[in-house]
């Protein structure tokens, strides 16, 4: 299984900005709101301000690596 790494400036970050996110997946930001609302990334409001847990998106990466290989199989 691969191992996706964090880009360097998640790295020490538990949760982050979306913005942060979205540059992390490359996803633009309807397609990330997508993958939020699915309920693919795990996140939390604080106060206005929402984040997003850093290891939900190394999960989702993960899960789609997965579902790469079985339909390569």
């Amino acid at each position: 299984m691969s191992n996706p790494e964090l880009p360097d400036f998640l790295k020490g970050k538990i949760v982050c900005s979306p913005e942060d996110g979205m540059r992390a997946i490359n996803a633009k930001r309807t397609k990330f709101y997508e993958i939020l609302n699915a309920g693919e990334l795990q996140s939390y409001m604080d106060g206005s301000r929402r984040q997003i847990v850093v290891a939900s998106l190394v999960d989702y990466v993960r899960r789609r690596l997965d579902a790469g290989k079985s339909k390569a199989a």
